[in-house]
């Protein structure tokens, strides 16, 4: 049987020494790869091939996965590689010599920027030159609904990339970082739909369950908001932004298939290696927002395949490949992927992850990429700790529910650990993370109110539906960035405290920005007083709808005296009023005042589809973000701007 690519190759971790390439294929195979050095490194060493592990494909849902590992390479070098691949169905073709042999070469000259071959580069060694590295996320490969989309961000870097192959040794970044939304799950595309569409009849044929839609995730007695909610004025009669939701694992690989599969696309990810976070539109808008948006998730047998299917879809696509083979070869779920390879494993990996939902295994999705310096990718997704729902007392004694709870956490206490042990190592560390650190003065201090005690709130609560509106308020804002979690932004700030620098790298907000502050003190009930410099640089989206009238509210307009309760339901409403220009952070937790250092910057904001790059060396790092305009990938700000 032909053996061919379904999605990939696409270049995933690598070191100085190490490279990943991961792929899906059509039938099971047994795969070997041979790397040849192009650029680079020592003459000798660019005289030598070096053929990498033998990989198998792990079958998943008719599906067939696989990531093929070469070791022994050089720092700094790029290598041409080539993939072989012989149909294996459950044999074990022992050895590379043999399915060289008995295989044939998989395709790939169209996945070449320059010659026949896709190429990657290892890290290079030490800080022997600066560190590149190109981050954004929210890319609705599609544009979503809205017809002013805009143009596909990510696919014009990668043509871009391509117009400049001969400085490919000092301009390509080292590391491309996807910081979430890499699907939206909840706004499929209508191309895609049709694939949906038979694979739904399929199964109705089958006489397997298909449900018309996944149901309302609205609290279930909000009574008063009922028809408010019919007409559409409060959340979504379904999940998502569209109303269109993915249901099962393979909804969720139609649409990473669709994604990827660009040609822009597939010449970037094989040529550019490529770490990938999750957030929440890769399986549900809003997921893992609250406890009870879980609790209520979770008991629905329609939630729990679609988020079931979405995580595994996460593992198989983006997370297997973050990591090296001896933490995939520890880890719970990328265990199973590795080792799969008779027999398909949806089952086994279904139960997998029902123990990941059911917080029964610890499966990290955190990481540390090994560069100089080094970047350190933490989990404000999957990895929350919820105290809430918890029963409460209202303020005429009856029992009430919270949705929300001080005690809520955006990471655990086991990623926390890691996480102080990772930034030790350096004193200037780069962190990614889907979510941004903090915002405008006006969305972070409307965050900070979501998690306050219900003893401390500034209104009588006496019935079930004021704590209920609070959660309808959280859920339809999105409020669950980390000043919705306050404690555990005090605790990523201390952590940092001990650094001299750290670049906060994040997306998520469809808008883009830079805060440079230096040195901190925080005042009660978070004391704290430190001197590092925290960089922190926000690029969202790669490719969205965008909306510059609700980014001009937040920032032009926006004023912490002007939060305001219906003391009735406990639901806010936010008045906006001319002329604050505050830093985010100086209520409640008391950072200076100054935002922009740098007043040369061109653009403090900006709500265009947008790619950026830092560049660090020892003298400092760089900001750049590049924007589309007729085609082509231009300059719209840098920080600093000199």
């Amino acid at each position: 049987m032909e053996v061919g690519i379904v999605v990939g190759p696409i270049v995933r971790r690598v070191e100085q020494s190490s490279a990943a390439v991961w792929l899906e294929l059509s039938a099971d195979a047994a795969v070997v790869g041979r790397a040849k050095p192009l650029l680079g490194g020592a003459k000798k060493a660019r005289k030598q091939h070096v053929d990498s592990k033998l990989a198998h494909t792990t079958p998943v849902g008719g599906r067939y996965y696989a990531i093929i590992r070469f070791e022994g390479l050089q720092p700094g070098v790029v290598y041409a590689y080539s993939l072989t691949a012989a149909y294996d169905p459950g044999e074990d073709v022992a050895t590379v010599k043999r399915v060289r042999q008995k295989g044939a070469a998989l395709p790939l000259k169209g996945y070449a920027i320059n010659g026949e071959l896709p190429a990657f580069r290892t890290l290079p060694k030490g800080s022997t030159e600066p560190l590149r590295v190109a981050f954004g996320s929210c890319r609705n490969f599609e544009g979503g609904y809205d017809e002013k989309e805009g143009e596909d961000t990510l696919a014009l870097y990668g043509r871009m990339l391509a117009d400049m192959f001969e400085r490919r040794l000092t301009n390509w970044p080292h590391v491309l970082l996807l910081l979430g939304d890499q699907i939206y799950a909840d706004d499929v595309p209508p191309d895609v739909r049709e694939a949906i569409a038979k694979h739904r009849a399929r199964r109705r044929k089958a006489g397997k369950r298909v449900p018309d839609g996944l149901k309302n995730m609205a609290l279930p007695d909000f009574a008063e908001l009922d028809a408010a909610m019919a007409r559409g004025q409060v959340g979504s009669r379904r999940a998502g932004t569209g109303g269109f939701q993915l249901q099962d694992f393979e909804e969720f690989a139609l649409l990473y298939q669709a994604s990827w599969n660009d040609p822009d696309i597939k010449k970037l990810f094989a040529n550019v290696p490529v770490f990938m976070l999750p957030d929440d539109h890769s399986i549900a808008n809003g997921w893992n927002i609250t406890g009870s948006w879980m609790q209520q998730a979770l008991g629905d047998q329609d939630w729990r395949t679609a988020l079931r299917g979405g995580l595994m879809a996460y593992w198989l696509y983006q997370g297997w490949g973050n990591v090296d083979e001896a933490a995939a070869i520890a880890h719970p779920v990328l265990k199973l992927i590795e080792h799969a390879h008779v027999g398909d494993a949806i089952q086994d990996l279904s139960k997998r992850i029902d123990q990941q939902l059911d917080r029964t295994i610890s499966a990290p999705v955190y990481f540390t990429v090994p560069s100089e310096p080094p970047i350190i990718a933490i989990d404000a997704r999957t990895d929350r700790e919820f105290a809430a729902p918890v029963e409460v007392r209202g303020d005429n004694g009856a029992r009430l529910t919270a949705h929300t709870h001080p005690d809520d956490r955006m990471l655990g206490p086991e990623q926390v650990a890691w996480l102080e042990r990772q930034l030790a190592r350096h004193d200037t560390p780069i962190v990614a993370c889907s979510l941004p650190l903090f915002q405008t003065l006006i969305g972070d201090r409307l965050l900070a109110q979501t998690r306050v005690p219900v003893s401390e709130q500034p209104f009588t609560i006496t019935k079930q539906s004021q704590l209920d509106g609070h959660e309808a308020f959280v859920r339809e804002n999105d409020a669950e960035t980390w000043f919705a979690f306050p404690d555990s932004t005090y605790e990523l700030l201390r952590l940092f405290s001990t650094r001299k620098t750290v670049y906060f790298l994040a997306g998520d907000v469809h808008y883009s920005y830079v805060y440079d502050v230096v040195g901190f003190k925080l005042e009660e009930p978070y004391p704290l007083e430190a001197k590092t410099r925290l960089v922190h640089a926000v690029s969202s989206p790669l490719r969205y709808p965008e909306n510059p009238k609700r980014l001009t509210a937040l920032i032009e307009y926006g004023s912490e005296d002007k939060l305001e309760l219906d003391r009735a339901t406990g639901r806010y409403e936010v008045a906006l009023q001319v002329g604050n220009k505050e830093h985010p952070l100086r209520d409640p937790f008391g950072l200076p005042a100054e935002v922009f250092p740098d007043d040369k910057v061109k653009n403090r904001y900006t709500p265009l589809n947008v790619i950026a790059e830092l560049h660090v060396e020892a003298r400092g790092g760089r900001l750049v973000w590049l924007s589309p305009q007729a085609d082509e990938l231009f300059e719209v700000t840098r920080y600093p701007s000199e």
